[in-house]
């Protein structure tokens, strides 16, 4: 997946930082609530001309403990596509304490889960997933997504299962196909057209599920040759939610047949740098990945889907804030920036009505913002949670 750059102010939680251009670049950066006309215009520019994550989520709740003895007793995770998740994604911390901070505040205000990206100069996200479960007991816990091709199955899976375990079964495991030519060229590894790379991610996400669900698996691929590999420890939950995101047709295809959750990301085509790729956050675009996810999962049933929020800001004049946006990203109407899932625009009582509504008219249950939102975000799913509930009573 698309990753997060940037440097963190000391001892401050990072969401990344800001690139020139007038495309939306790979790499994410803080969204910036903001209330004033200035600000609003900052607040575009800052995230309509730096980058963005490709991610994704799933849908899953700790409902029910299987019958066992202690520690080792399962942890099922149990669909819950009637409800919509929040999830908050962290680059990184300067300092234990920022990381702790923010994860106890996200769990406070009623986000759902606590997502890191997988990326060549940022901190490990194992190790990082693992701080933000300590300091917490609810929020799960997760990968935005590992680029696949810097990561061996039988090892991932171990580590996987190693997280789940110690986190009591509140681990998300996401992975992507990778598509940041630079950070291949920093490791010294060909980086291969997306097909490769996209058939190399299936087999992975075949193997895993497989290891995960508790397999000895002998296998023979294309990719990969495993020999009676296991994978140890168990993981705490009976069946660890598995996601894949991406923007290609293949990946999201991939995501329908395979996966738990499919991520949506509004990422166009990849510009020559290698990093930055177009915006494609038209309603058309969005409603043609949805019928492709719902085309390629035919009877097995959607898996859960999710969005990127790539700008959250306050303010009072929506219609206005929706056509700089417009302004900004080519093809895109001021009727679609005010509908897409991809930007929350207006007040709080606007936002909370614009999720509510894409989660009725297209099935998006899983919501993810930056780091730099959490506040705002807070008020926003106390008034999306209260809606609901209210509309079910």
């Amino acid at each position: 997946m698309a990753e997060e750059a940037g440097g963190p102010d000391e001892g401050a939680v990072d969401t990344g930082g800001a690139r020139q251009g007038r495309h939306v670049p790979a790499h994410g950066t803080p969204d910036l609530p903001v209330t004033t006309d200035q600000g609003v215009e900052a607040a575009l520019a800052e995230r309509l001309d730096c980058g963005v994550e490709e991610q994704v989520a799933h849908p899953f709740s700790l409902a029910e403990v299987m019958i066992g003895s202690g520690d080792t007793a399962r942890v099922t995770a149990t669909p819950t596509t009637e409800r919509i998740r929040f999830g908050i994604q962290v680059v990184a911390a300067d300092s234990r304490s920022a990381l702790v901070e923010l994860a106890r505040r996200a769990e406070g205000v009623g986000f759902d889960t606590l997502l890191v990206p997988d990326h060549v100069g940022l901190p490990d996200p194992f190790v990082t997933l693992q701080a933000a479960a300590d300091a917490t007991t609810a929020l799960r816990v997760g990968t935005y997504v590992l680029n696949n091709d810097f990561h061996d199955p039988v090892l991932l899976a171990r580590a996987a299962a190693t997280l789940d375990v110690l986190s009591d079964g509140r681990f998300e495991l996401g992975l992507g196909a990778g598509h940041a030519q630079p950070e291949y060229e920093a490791r010294g590894v060909a980086f291969q057209p997306a097909k490769e790379r996209v058939a190399r991610l299936a087999e992975a996400v075949s193997l895993l599920r497989r290891l995960l669900d508790g397999e000895s698996v002998t296998f023979e691929g294309v990719h990969y040759r495993l020999r009676d590999a296991a994978c140890a420890p168990r993981p705490r939950q009976a069946r660890v939610p598995i996601v894949v995101g991406g923007n290609g047709a293949a990946v999201l295809r991939l995501a329908a047949r395979e996966a738990d959750g499919a991520g949506l990301t509004g990422l166009g085509r990849t510009l020559p740098d290698g990093d930055r790729h177009e915006a494609e956050w038209s309603t058309a675009s969005l409603e043609g990945r949805l019928q492709m996810i719902g085309n390629a999962a035919g009877s097995r049933g959607h898996p859960e889907l999710s969005a990127l929020v790539q700008v959250v800001a306050i303010t009072h004049d929506r219609a206005d804030a929706a056509r700089r946006v417009a302004e900004r990203v080519p093809g895109l109407t001021e009727e679609d920036a005010l509908e897409t899932p991809f930007l929350l625009l207006g007040s709080v009582p606007q936002m909370v009505e614009q999720i509510v509504a894409a989660h009725q008219r297209w099935g998006l249950g899983y919501f993810v913002t930056r780091a730099d939102s959490v506040d705002v975000m807070g008020d926003v799913i106390a008034g999306v949670r209260a809606q609901v509930g209210a509309e079910r009573a």
